[in-house]
């Protein structure tokens, strides 16, 4: 019984710490609030060429998203850089979650790419279903920060550390959006709700955290 109630104040006193700001431990950029939130234009590769442009729409999954258009003739890379806050050492996440919507004529799917490690290596990330193409709703896609051959592959010249050093380390997190063979004011692909997903029991503590304090108010 002392046990529980330990836990249970140390919950109390974590949760209430985070008070108002319940979504910092779940690290998201949704574009509710009309900005690109930190994301901007970037490439992982040595081409500084960035081929699109990045748009704030109100066609989210809800509200609103972050929307890439092709601007470049003859096409050119068009990747979303992270803000800090998904960067560093990420081995307490257990992956990254993200919404997309593909336009009519995409031909392939969103997908990640991380750099980091002591010699910036690259991995790119590909979701379970890469080769399925749905386009005109959106789907959630998921890659968790594990490796597996089916979700992570090594960037031939970038870099020789070890998956798991980058993920330790990551210095960069992009995201591709051009999904289409089309250019020059051509729109690519939406997405909305960019989470870094923590691991399960971290998930379970701070649900447990919220349903105390809830409680804890409504006694108030």
């Amino acid at each position: 019984m002392k046990k529980l109630i330990i836990l249970v104040t140390l919950a109390i006193v974590i949760m209430s710490c985070l008070e108002g700001a319940s979504l910092a431990s779940m690290i998201t950029s949704d574009f509710e609030d009309g900005t690109l939130q930190g994301w901007t234009k970037g490439t992982p590769f040595f081409n500084p060429v960035f081929g699109g442009d990045l748009l704030i729409t109100s066609f989210g999954n809800p509200g609103n998203s972050l929307l890439a258009t092709d601007t470049m003739s003859g096409g050119g890379n068009i990747f979303v850089k992270a803000p800090s806050t998904y960067l560093g050492d990420l081995s307490s996440f257990s992956g990254i979650s993200w919404d997309e919507y593909l336009p009519g004529n995409a031909l392939k799917r969103t997908v990640i790419v991380i750099q980091g490690g002591e010699n910036n290596t690259l991995f790119t990330g590909v979701a379970s279903g890469q080769s399925v193409v749905n386009t005109g709703t959106w789907q959630n896609r998921f890659i968790p920060y594990t490796f597996s051959s089916t979700h992570w592959f090594w960037k031939s010249g970038g870099g020789t550390d070890s998956f798991e050093e980058v993920i330790k380390d990551m210095k960069g997190l992009y995201i591709q959006l051009d999904v289409t063979q089309s250019a020059n004011g051509n729109i690519e692909a939406r997405v909305d709700n960019i989470i870094l997903v923590p691991e399960p029991g971290t998930l379970s503590f701070i649900a447990l955290g919220g349903l105390i304090l809830r409680k804890k108010r409504r006694n108030k």
